[in-house]
């Protein structure tokens, strides 16, 4: 398949490739349906993958690949439970859910965890999964529509930590301000931004 790697061959020529190395064979012998969404797919600039059959096959465009880091490319056009071992129990209710009730399952900043740089990780996306008919109208694939939200969510997590950590140092400034202000005499003022204790008498 060294000519059908994304990045390195067109996707605008995705049914000239060898597919001998999927179960989903040549593209001569694909529904017209799976042709149409395939030509959807490799068509847009968004990130998407299709999971078609009852393998979910993994069929994605040039700008999914990065999602995934070193499974490309040779989890293109391979079952998904071969690529996404390590978290197809996460996963597969959610493709099996949209491609048997038909319905669309979406939700913001989903944490899924993914070994794709060579070590583990939780990475975080905005999902939409929409169920594709087949020619005969039934549930033949699962349209996925992500994108990655993972520094967003990282930036937002450390300024939460950041305001947990000075709403902590504002109360023990409080605090020691007012246990001074039970010991002397004089009136104190403190700053929560210094921490420091000025004696006004």
């Amino acid at each position: 398949m060294a000519d059908a790697k994304v990045g390195e061959f067109s996707l605008a020529h995705w049914d000239e490739w060898d597919w001998s190395f999927s179960p989903l064979g040549p593209p001569v012998t694909w529904t017209s349906r799976l042709r149409g969404a395939m030509d959807i797919l490799t068509a847009s600039e968004a990130q998407i993958v299709l999971f078609w059959g009852p393998q979910f096959v993994a069929l994605y465009n040039d700008a999914y690949a990065p999602t995934i880091g070193s499974k490309h490319p040779a989890a293109l056009g391979r079952p998904a439970q071969e690529y996404w071992s390590e978290l197809w129990n996460d996963l597969e209710p959610l493709l099996r859910g949209v491609r048997e009730s038909g319905k669309t399952f979406s939700a913001k900043n989903r944490p899924f965890y993914i070994e794709r740089h060579g070590f583990g990780e939780t990475a975080y996306f905005d999902i939409s999964y929409s169920p594709v008919r087949d020619d005969d109208e039934s549930v033949g694939g699962v349209l996925c529509i992500v994108s990655e939200t993972t520094e967003q969510v990282m930036a937002n997590q450390r300024l939460r930590e950041k305001e947990a950590a000075l709403t902590v140092s504002e109360a023990m400034a409080r605090r020691q301000a007012d246990e001074l202000a039970s010991v002397w005499p004089p009136q104190w003022d403190w700053r929560c931004s210094t921490g420091i204790c000025v004696s006004y008498a």
